[in-house]
């Protein structure tokens, strides 16, 4: 549908005596009244890194640490540890997502990236390499809506059958992350 221009007639005044509540003061460019603090909402992404290299054994489902984070608004994610764990007054359902970009010059690979909630599944996302040339990608993705308790991990898990180790070193190839939803 293609926009319409308004006649001048149809634009109204705006009549300032009709508005109630606190609204904030504007003083030429800025605004006044406006709070500058971070948001409170529980959210974090955490991600590998330019010189990330886990090592990913053959035939194993592996524990997948990142070594950085751009945010954590609660300190929940331990990049020692690879671990999310749900702060205190933070129970409610949670929506978790993440990436892990292998590259492969060599020969076919499945790959799989595990979601789990205390060490149990929750779920998967796989990828198949079954025409290795010029260096092609297994990128297995996973997401999910999980309710969560206080104290609650959230841990990713890495599986591959190539037989060596080829992690993607760009900074946002791999990466987890996650945030509250109600």
């Amino acid at each position: 549908m293609p926009f319409t221009t308004l006649p001048t007639s149809a634009y109204t005044t705006l009549d300032a005596t009709k508005l109630t509540g606190n609204l904030p003061a504007i003083s030429g460019a800025s605004l006044t009244g406006i709070s500058s603090t971070a948001p409170t909402e529980t959210c974090f992404l955490a991600r590998g890194g330019s010189n990330y290299q886990p090592s990913l054994a053959d035939n194993t489902e592996t524990l997948i640490i990142m070594p950085n984070e751009d945010y954590d608004t609660h300190n929940g994610y331990d990049t020692s540890t690879g671990k999310y764990t749900i702060a205190s007054g933070q129970a409610g359902k949670y929506y978790f997502f993440s990436k892990f970009t292998m590259t492969n010059g060599t020969d076919r690979c499945d790959a799989s990236l595990g979601l789990y909630k205390n060490n149990s599944f929750i779920g998967s996302g796989k990828t198949y390499i079954s025409s290795p040339d010029n260096y092609p990608q297994a990128q297995p993705q996973v997401f999910s809506a999980i309710d969560c308790a206080v104290g609650d991990e959230i841990t990713l898990k890495y599986y591959q059958d190539l037989g060596g180790s080829y992690p993607e070193t760009a900074n946002y190839s791999v990466y987890f992350g996650g945030y509250k939803i109600a």
